[in-house]
């Protein structure tokens, strides 16, 4: 996100600086023991936050009876977010680079049963969210990824898009090849975006843009006790 406006007030150009700091940091865990762990990450950038997501397979087990899930050992071959409005709510949508991990295609459209699919009885982690669980039942939206395959033992990174609105917490589908319609849920970061669930007052963070108005008027405000100090 730009800082224009901002870069001649010092008081904010620090608070900016904390602010995307707080804002990167997010980041969530499968939960499936042995499953895979999908982190995101989020960053201020001109037009608005970019996000950034991670299937890492490295700490895999093989299918056993001992493990929690079926799911465990199986080939990750999609992963979905749900959201709430359709551009600009994901643009600029990037796949893995086809040289490390070849095949992704990007899907951003209406949801349907092969590409989300969440219960919250299933889920050790509802009751967490940002937003009541059953808001993420049957999102109207999805960005699904799709095509390519992270095994067992891979870490693939590069599954990205640009959103004008701020993250919150809620869970996506990791889709497993050899299981048709299986999914498990995780919790990474999602836009905030106007229909989202996320939008209630004091919910989470408004759009950067919002952010960054409020850090102007208490720069111009501090300034101008300062003056009146002086």
């Amino acid at each position: 996100m730009s800082r224009c406006g901002l870069s001649r007030i010092g008081t904010a150009s620090v608070l900016l600086t904390v602010f995307a700091v707080v804002v990167s940091i997010q980041s969530a865990q499968a939960i499936v023991l042995g499953g895979p762990n999908i982190t995101g990450q989020v960053t201020p950038v001109a037009g608005g936050y970019r996000y950034d997501y991670t299937i890492d397979y490295s700490n895999s087990i093989l299918p056993s009876v001992i493990t929690p899930s079926a799911f465990v050992g199986y080939p990750v071959t999609g992963l979905s977010l749900p959201f709430y409005n359709l551009a600009p709510a994901a643009s600029d949508i990037q796949m893995p680079n086809p040289a490390i991990s070849p095949g992704w295609t990007a899907f951003f459209g209406p949801a349907n049963p092969l590409n989300w699919s969440y219960d919250p009885l299933l889920d050790p982690n509802a009751g967490t969210y940002d937003a009541p669980d059953t808001a993420f039942i049957a999102p109207p939206y999805v960005l699904n990824w799709s095509g390519g395959i992270v095994l067992p033992g891979q870490v693939v990174s590069g599954f990205s898009f640009i959103s004008p609105y701020a993250p919150a917490n809620g869970p996506v589908d990791v889709i497993f090849g050899g299981l048709p319609g299986e999914m498990q849920a995780a919790d990474p970061p999602l836009p905030n975006s106007p229909n989202s669930p996320f939008a209630q007052p004091g919910a989470v963070p408004e759009p950067l843009s919002a952010s960054l108005g409020a850090l102007g008027l208490a720069a111009l405000a501090l300034t101008t006790t300062r003056r009146r100090a002086a």
